[in-house]
């Protein structure tokens, strides 16, 4: 049982690749799925011929009379068919929109390579490792909102009664959201003491190549390492170690105990259960139970899910108020240097400005170079706005930056640019006569097109150039690695740059992800009795349940200092 998505022209197909016994769970299916989607969507059914156990076999006129009779389309295949599901995605496009001569020409093209990776995504989910990470994910869901409780219980107390009596079946635990900030200060600490116990005790073991007893490292403890009492190293971490170990703990428990906040990771043990509650609304005011979809553990923004709703509408209309007036210092930026500009307000730089070549080439590329150096920092500020919006996950926050750093390219770009060197090169002329400022405006497109020009062909020659050779990254880490890091090179932050592997020979078109040759008979077999394991008996219920393990890296009683994995297995 999976789901896989493809996207195509204005269509989105779900294919629901199940197996299921009799008529009467087909009907059921259906019915269930008409309840739950859009009235638009279009649904095939599909009849294998291959020759399966424990399957009735299905006359062809019959399952085409239940097509028509549950208005729904059919097509006989099997699934020995090498290029099933391709042909699937073909004939149901077929039957929702006639394919037009360009869309021929493109499924002709990329058949090959679509068929590739829905196996491949086949195969990924009904992997071991698919099922023990993400199956866990489609059994989780996040709380906000919650209201506080009037009743005096705490608010783990409150969301456990409250999902238990909304869910008393498949209902399983919850972690509750903490504020951790004394915890993380003390974890912090208490990993910064092991981090340099063991750079002084390389150091210590590397002086006793050059001395048999080796010299011990000693360091100041006052401001910065520079004054206060001289203590040995090694023995002073271990110290601090075990001063820091029980009081993280204490710390750990008093949080979990007394600063419990309004979100909460509720899991079910039903995937179903799980959809339907992230789908459904749980209270009468909006402002109040908000259940979504819960990220991957490595995935969430902690520091965001306590936020209120409202407070996460202030503070994106904030945001929008902060992207529309920084059109201000880009036009002020884009305008202001010029080389008459920099003469009169910074009098010191005329000996180097009166020179020919540094005027010719300030004078060609100063006011765009300043724009790029301001747009440098831009994608950390969207960044910073979107995660401040309390969204609740990286990728989603990252997201939402690149489309708002494409928005801010076309409109505070290009419109505060032309406008604002408008206005920064004839505002007394518009103070005199306010009706000619669209005459202005147009007399300006000229100038501001060779302006354009000239940014575009710099920021591709010079600023991608240089993104992409990573120069000062590539000097920072050299500098740590010479002086700062001592431990392993894997476990050093100075080692985390992205590494871009050399792509290597595909043999699927388009760079599609080249995956190893299965015999195809032996792999659909495999996978067919598989799927027998999987299924349930004729007449069992629909709703397929499972118990839910958790190993011990997911701890409930541990406040929610850390990201990391869901570590459960289903």
């Amino acid at each position: 049982i999976l789901q896989l998505q493809v996207h195509t022209t204005e269509k989105l197909l779900e294919l629901y690749l199940c197996v299921h016994v009799t008529f009467e769970n087909v009907k059921r299916w259906l019915k269930d799925l008409h309840d739950h989607t859009d009235s638009n969507i279009v649904i095939m059914l599909v009849g294998n011929k291959a020759d399966l156990r424990h399957l009735r076999a299905v006359q062809t006129e019959e399952a085409k009379t239940f097509a028509e009779k549950e208005n729904t389309y059919f097509m006989e295949t099997s699934a020995l068919r090498k290029a099933l599901d391709a042909v699937m995605i073909l004939q149901l496009c077929r039957k929702v929109k006639p394919l037009t001569w360009g869309q021929r020409m493109m499924f002709l093209l990329l058949r090959k390579s679509v068929a590739a990776l829905l196996r491949m995504r086949i195969e990924t989910v009904l992997s071991c490792k698919f099922t023990e990470t993400q199956n866990l994910n489609s059994l989780l869901v996040l709380v906000r909102d919650i209201p506080a409780s009037s009743d005096g219980y705490s608010r783990k107390e409150q969301v456990d009664a409250y999902f238990k009596n909304i869910y008393p079946e498949t209902f399983y635990n919850l972690l509750m959201v903490t504020e951790n900030k004394g915890v993380n200060k003390i974890y912090e600490e208490l990993e910064d003491c092991k981090k340099k116990l063991r750079r002084t005790e390389i150091i210590y073991a590397d002086s006793k190549k050059v001395n048999p007893e080796g010299v011990t490292p000693t360091h100041k403890i006052g401001f910065l390492g520079l004054v206060g009492k001289n203590m040995e190293s090694i023995k002073y971490y271990n110290e601090k170690i075990d001063e820091f170990t029980p009081k993280l703990e204490a710390a750990r428990k008093s949080t979990v105990r007394e600063k419990q906040q309004g979100a909460a990771v509720v899991f079910f043990t039903s995937r179903v259960t799980a959809a339907a509650a992230a789908q459904s609304v749980h209270a009468r005011m909006i402002d109040t139970w908000t259940v979504t979809y819960a990220p991957e553990a490595r995935q969430l923004l902690w520091p965001n899910l306590p936020k209120t709703y409202y407070e996460r509408y202030v503070v994106c209309f904030i945001a929008f108020l902060t992207i529309c007036f920084y059109m201000i210092p880009i036009g002020l930026i884009s305008a202001f240097p010029t080389l008459p500009n920099l003469r009169k307000l910074l009098p010191f730089l005329k000996p180097i400005l009166d020179a020919i070549t540094i005027r010719t080439v300030l004078g060609a590329h100063l006011p765009q170079f300043a724009l790029i150096v301001f747009l440098a920092v831009l994608p950390k500020f969207l960044l910073f706005l979107m995660k401040a919006e309390g969204i609740t996950s990286e990728s989603h926050a990252e997201r939402g930056a690149f489309g708002k750093y494409y928005y801010f390219s076309v409109f505070n770009v290009f419109i505060g640019v032309t406008i604002g060197r408008t206005l920064f090169y004839s505002l007394k002329e518009i103070e005199k006569n306010p009706n000619s400022i669209v005459d202005k405006l147009a007399k300006s497109l000229p100038r501001n097109a060779t302006f354009f020009i000239t940014f575009v062909a710099l920021k591709f020659f010079v600023g991608y150039g240089l993104e992409l050779s990573r120069i000062v990254p590539l000097i920072i880490l050299h500098l740590k690695r010479k002086y700062l890091c001592k431990i392993e090179p894997g476990k050093l932050p100075a080692m985390n740059l992205t590494v871009v592997y050399k792509n290597k020979k595909r043999k699927l078109p388009y760079l599609t992800p080249h995956f190893k040759k299965v015999d195809y008979k032996i792999r659909e077999r495999d996978q067919r009795e598989r799927d027998f394991k999987l299924m349930s008996s004729p007449g069992a219920p629909e709703d397929f349940m499972c118990m839910v393990v958790f190993e011990q890296f997911c701890i409930f009683d541990h406040p929610t200092i850390t990201g990391g994995a869901w570590a459960v297995r289903t």
